[in-house]
Parts: structure tokens; C-alpha cells; sequence
């Protein structure tokens, strides 16, 4: 079960909107760990399961954005506000010190972009260097294994369309959120498909908007 998590604020993502099914496997997992035994009303006992699964879900959701918010922060960003979780910030130290033991040479952190020819804006979470090449990072945190959806690669895509096609590569770092220092890196390596997609996306919602 892979709750995923992005920055806060990237108008891109909201074309997307793939995690629509995640309430859904929360109340599976939810009633697993407490199957109804027959001693209260089914009713009752599927209202207390639903409540359950989405304050779990919405903590997942929280967590997953403090993670970022100290990430941020750390890289030269805007100052993290919520400090709620006890890992988040030893996660992000992790995630900064990869960052630099890669190699990677932060240029702008959570730098919010407005694009009027795309006609839309969205949060990047880093532009950085790398081995001499422009790179665009997306973080997301996730339950590990981490799984790498396609519509992440989408939406790096539409990040480099409101830059006008300014990076070189385009990097996923996938972040346990359960485990420090646990990360993983994926090269979207169909740079060009990717694109494709993102234009009939952005082109489709262009039209239900009347944009």
C-alpha cells in the first residue's frame, strides 16, 4: 500500500488525481486489523472503520508533507511550520545528506513556477545539478517497496513544460517514510512519450476548463 505524497500547492498534479482508490484499500486494511465480530451493528462497526481509515489516511498525508516541508527547508526553502512527527526531520536530514553525496548542487528548492503559454503553474520541489546535466527532482514519500507510477514521469514532464523544457533529466527520489535513510532514485528514461502525454493531458483539460 503505497500512500503517495507530493509537495503542497503543485497545480500540475491536480490533472492528474490517480490516488482515488486509496480510501478504498484504507477500509480493507483497517477491517483487517479489526474484523467485525458481531458484537455491535454492521452499520455501526463499517461507520467506525470508515472514520478510522481516513484519520489514517490523513496522517499519512500530513506526515508525508512535513517530510517534504523539512526537506525544503533544509535545501534553502520556506521554513517547515508543522513539527508533529518524531522521524520527519531525521528522514529529511537523510534525504539532504544523499542529496550531497550524490553529487546533486541544489540550484532552487519548492520554487513555484507560472507558465502563461502552458496556462498553468505548479511547485517544483528541487532544480538542481548533476554530473554537468540540469535536472528536475520530484520527492515523494511512500510505504516501501516504493512502486514507480507512470503518472509521476507525467507530471515531471508538465513541471518542464512551465520551464519551457529547461532540464536535462528528470529524477524521481522516492523516500521510505517509515525508515531513516531509506531512498531510491528513478530516471524517467522516456523523456519524450512522457511529454506526448503530458500535452494530451494538459490539452484535455485545457478543453473540460474552457481555459
Amino acid at each position: 500500500w503505497n500512500n503517495d505524497s507530493a509537495m503542497p500547492g503543485q497545480g500540475v498534479v491536480s490533472m492528474f488525481e490517480f490516488g482515488r482508490g486509496l480510501g478504498l484499500w484504507q477500509g480493507i486494511l483497517a477491517s483487517l486489523n479489526d474484523p467485525w465480530d458481531g458484537a455491535e451493528e454492521m452499520k455501526d462497526y463499517a461507520r467506525r472503520i470508515a472514520l478510522r481509515a481516513g484519520d489514517e489516511g490523513k496522517r499519512a498525508a500530513d506526515y508525508g508533507t512535513e517530510i517534504h516541508a523539512h526537506v525544503c527547508e533544509m535545501l534553502g526553502g520556506s521554513r517547515a511550520t508543522s513539527r508533529n512527527f518524531i522521524l520527519s526531520q531525521r528522514i529529511a536530514e537523510s534525504v539532504c545528506e544523499w542529496l550531497k553525496a550524490e553529487g546533486y548542487t541544489v540550484l532552487h528548492p519548492e520554487r513555484t513556477v507560472v507558465n502563461a503559454r502552458v496556462g498553468s503553474a505548479g511547485t517544483i520541489d528541487v532544480q538542481a545539478e548533476w554530473r554537468e546535466k540540469k535536472i528536475l527532482l520530484d520527492l515523494k514519500t511512500q510505504n516501501f517497496p516504493h512502486t514507480f507510477y507512470k503518472e509521476h514521469r507525467w507530471q515531471l514532464a508538465g513541471y518542464d513544460d512551465l520551464l519551457d523544457g529547461w532540464a536535462d533529466e528528470r529524477h524521481v527520489l522516492y523516500i521510505d517514510r517509515t525508515t531513516v535513510g531509506n531512498l531510491k532514485r528513478e530516471v524517467c528514461t522516456e523523456p519524450s512519450k512522457d511529454d506526448r502525454v503530458w500535452q494530451s493531458i494538459h490539452n484535455l483539460w485545457v478543453a473540460v476548463n474552457n481555459y
